[in-house]
């Protein structure tokens, strides 16, 4: 059984965006059972630049989210997960900045969970 679960996640965010992400557990026929954070955002910050809008160096974000026991019995009927992210520009657009195609943003997700012995 099942006493907890601690989910982490790590982003290396090399773009110049700010990236806002989300993850949905769904079941079979495509519903949604839960979803990673209910009320807060995991907000991972754009790679900071330099004056012409070069990326300087990635932006390392990390997160832990707690999952009861009872809310992670949910996951149990989970079939796939849906990983949702949502990009945005730095300073609300004020700063301008430069995407290449070899910048990318890497997203691990990962599960430390604890169990009764009988």
């Amino acid at each position: 059984e099942v006493t907890y679960a601690e989910f982490k996640v790590l982003i290396d965010n090399g773009i110049a965006l700010d990236a806002v992400i989300q993850v949905y557990f769904r079941d079979g026929l495509g519903n949604t059972l839960d979803s990673l954070v209910n009320n807060e955002a995991i907000v991972a910050a754009g790679a900071p630049v330099d004056s012409e809008g070069e990326v300087l160096q990635s932006q390392i974000t990390e997160r832990y989210i707690l999952f009861s026991s009872e809310r992670f019995q949910n996951l149990e009927r989970a079939e796939s997960a849906i990983l949702k992210v949502c990009f945005s520009t730095l300073s609300n657009g004020s700063l301008p900045v430069k995407i290449r195609a070899d910048q990318e943003t890497l997203i691990g997700i990962g599960v430390k969970a604890g169990v009764k012995s009988d």
